[in-house]
């Protein structure tokens, strides 16, 4: 119950099966690997749950599956992508939740949020937070993204980088730098 940590390092090779960090519980991921996801089998932080990648890429033949309501902590400069070798999680499948919440957070600088589809709804997340090692470090949006509750930011700026930050509640466009 509560938080686990993995800590592994770059030289051992590890193959995970399927893994589910459950309701209220929370997974930080430290050093500079976490094993390969089999191919067949699954990564899932469920409703409720929190993943925190720092920089580390989850990857492998596997699926990562972020459901509703799960958190995601993203440390790598890339931010996440759908497809592609970018970012923290590399697995042959990738679901990301609509409602979900999105956490950016530590020294990487500047960072961007990375392209990702969201499902069921496409360019939504559930909540955004920023919260950077210091305040003159910047999270990049690299997609257009709509959020279904305001943004957070505790430290660190965003930047549009030509793109545009929705609030849903608001109905309004955020103005950026």
């Amino acid at each position: 119950t509560g938080t686990s940590r993995w800590i592994q390092k770059p030289l051992c090779k590890v193959n995970l099966g399927n893994i589910t960090v459950a309701n209220t519980h929370v997974l930080q991921i430290k050093g500079e690997a976490f094993g390969d996801i089999s191919k067949g089998y699954s990564f899932q932080i469920s409703d409720g749950a929190e993943l925190y990648c720092e920089k580390v890429v989850v990857k492998g033949e596997g699926e990562f599956v972020l459901e509703n309501n799960a958190l995601l902590a993203i440390g790598h400069p890339e931010g996440i992508y759908s497809n592609g070798s970018k970012g923290n999680i590399q697995t042959a499948k990738r679901t990301f939740s609509s409602g979900a919440t999105y956490y950016y957070y530590l020294n990487s600088h500047p960072q961007e949020t990375g392209v990702f589809q969201t499902q069921p709804k496409q360019n939504v997340i559930g909540k955004l937070v920023v919260n950077k090692a210091s305040t003159s470090q910047v999270l990049n949006l690299s997609q257009n993204l709509i959020l279904e509750s305001p943004c957070m930011v505790t430290l660190g700026d965003i930047r549009s980088n030509g793109f545009e930050l929705k609030v849903k509640e608001a109905i309004s466009t955020a103005k950026l730098n």
